[in-house]
């Protein structure tokens, strides 16, 4: 490295005339390693999770913006087989950019479907018309909710909390209740397929929790964990309610469906409902892409691609969100991953 004095720039002058490079300290040789390296693991990553991923079969719901959108155009990158697209409007969903020539990939098959998660009729008739299509579901996620800006003692604040719930979370019920089964048509499927059917699985897909029953994933947001400001008191209630609904979802699909329940806690995430909140306040939010990322990164780190393990519960996408979850993770352990009621 030279500084401008005689010694060294004959000491260069030498080492160019050798072909030789002058020794330099400052690290560079070691940041470009270190980034070489890490891009190296990332296309890793990617190429196991592709792997994994392909030939999967997909519901989201609340897919035609937000995070629902991010997860569509997500495991299209990753090469699922099929996506079910679910949306309250299906005409709306023509406008979805489902261009399959972004991500240089011809093979993902993306079909909106009507779902409306505030209408139970509309859930048991998709869920009717995935069955009868012989298609098996791999993973459910359930992304779709509803936010108000409202405060406990507003006149409307019953009204509103009643639409929050019958979407946040009578809809989270209708949804694993008549989805479930579809999910849990994977185990069936790989017990015929593995010749190891014993004779003990049932019309439910039997009960002894051992996998392969899918993935089923629901969006709470970290308003399930605290109500940080009156504005959002009735949407952080339904949360609240969707995640203890959730907890319960994990012991019962497991035993009953071999289904591995993924609760997901985003922070303040770049969508347009957060910007019903505040249209100034999130701007330097990520973006959705960032939770359908951490959801892919959480089952390959977690299952290294086996389909018969029970995946971590609680996922803390973004920043903010991992700061809570970090102050939330003694509790979240004992009680939610070990079962310990009482932490005793």
């Amino acid at each position: 490295m030279t500084s401008g004095n005689k010694e060294e720039k004959d000491y260069d002058d030498e080492a160019k005339n050798k072909n030789e490079q002058p020794t330099c300290d400052s690290g560079d040789d070691v940041a470009n390693e270190s980034t070489t390296t890490a891009a190296a693991t990332a296309t890793a990553t990617k190429s196991i999770a592709s792997n994994f991923m392909r030939g999967k079969i997909i519901l989201i719901t609340g897919s035609n913006r937000g995070i629902g959108k991010a997860f569509v155009d997500t495991f299209i990158s990753y090469g699922v087989s099929k996506i079910y697209a679910g949306v309250r409007d299906i005409i709306s969903a023509k406008k979805i950019t489902f261009d399959n020539k972004e991500y240089n990939n011809q093979d993902v098959v993306v079909i909106p479907i009507y779902i409306d998660m505030n209408d139970v009729n509309s859930i048991i008739t998709a869920s009717k018309q995935i069955e009868e299509s012989g298609d098996r579901l791999d993973i459910v996620i359930n992304n779709a909710g509803v936010l108000t800006r409202t405060c406990p003692l507003d006149n409307d604040c019953v009204k509103n909390l009643q639409y929050e719930m019958n979407v946040n979370v009578y809809g989270l019920i209708n949804l694993a209740k008549y989805f479930s089964p579809i999910l849990g048509r994977r185990r069936v499927i790989a017990a015929i397929a593995n010749s190891s059917d014993s004779g003990s699985e049932n019309e439910c897909g039997g009960g002894n929790g051992n996998g392969n029953g899918g993935i089923f994933v629901q969006v709470n947001s970290v308003a399930s964990l605290r109500c940080v400001i009156p504005e959002v008191s009735t949407y952080s209630a339904s949360k609240a309610a969707a995640f203890s609904i959730t907890q319960s979802l994990k012991k019962e699909l497991w035993s009953k469906y071999g289904i591995s329940v993924m609760s997901i806690h985003p922070g303040p995430i770049l969508t347009d409902m957060i910007k019903e909140v505040s249209s100034t306040r999130f701007n330097n939010a990520p973006p959705p892409s960032i939770v359908a990322e951490s959801l892919i990164d959480a089952i390959i780190t977690n299952s290294g691609g086996d389909d018969n393990k029970q995946l971590p519960f609680m996922i803390y996408p973004d920043i903010k969100s991992k700061s809570l979850g970090k102050a939330y993770q003694s509790f979240a352990e004992i009680v939610h991953e070990q079962g310990n009621a009482y932490a005793e």
